[in-house]
């Protein structure tokens, strides 16, 4: 059913859809707009810095983070489910074990496109002024460097 193919692509059911947010990074990171994301981590260019330091009031809401990444939460019943239902030990393990290895991988590509969308003069952009941050739409950067930063139909593949 194309439907449920569509809900699970959305969702990251599909082995392998992250895959071609790689192809927007070289576009996103050769964006005019964008500046070097290593200095701008640490020096204000067209917006604050966005590497921090962690505060002591956060603290809590680290530890938070820090044990659903190491403990997992209900998002994590999707990857349980599979893992239980397999039919040997030797290939929950290997489930396990590749998941361990792709995962990280194909987070990276997010982090890239994060970090220059952080480094970026939104100005220079179709996006305009303010930037997506000072509108508080920094949950949806993702999608919105992908649309200002690619061409067309780049940003159609890494969608």
């Amino acid at each position: 059913n194309y439907t449920k193919f569509i809900s699970d692509y959305s969702n990251g059911r599909i082995p392998g859809a992250g895959n071609f947010e790689w192809l927007c990074v070289p576009f996103i990171l050769a964006n005019p707009s964008s500046a070097n994301i290593t200095v701008a981590a640490v020096t204000k260019l067209h917006q604050e810095p966005w590497l921090g330091s962690l505060e002591l009031e956060e603290a809590g809401r680290w530890v938070d983070d820090l044990l659903l990444l190491a403990i997992g939460g209900i998002c994590y019943q999707a990857f349980y489910q599979r893992v239980l239902s397999t039919a040997t030990d030797a290939q929950s393990k290997l489930t396990c074990y590749v998941a361990a290895v792709l995962c990280p991988i194909l987070a990276i590509p997010s982090l890239i496109i994060g970090a220059a969308a952080a480094s970026t003069n939104w100005n220079e952009t179709s996006y305009g002024s303010p930037g997506p941050y000072q509108q508080g739409k920094a949950g949806m950067i993702l999608p919105i460097a992908l649309q200002h930063l690619c061409p067309f139909y780049v940003s159609l593949i890494g969608m």
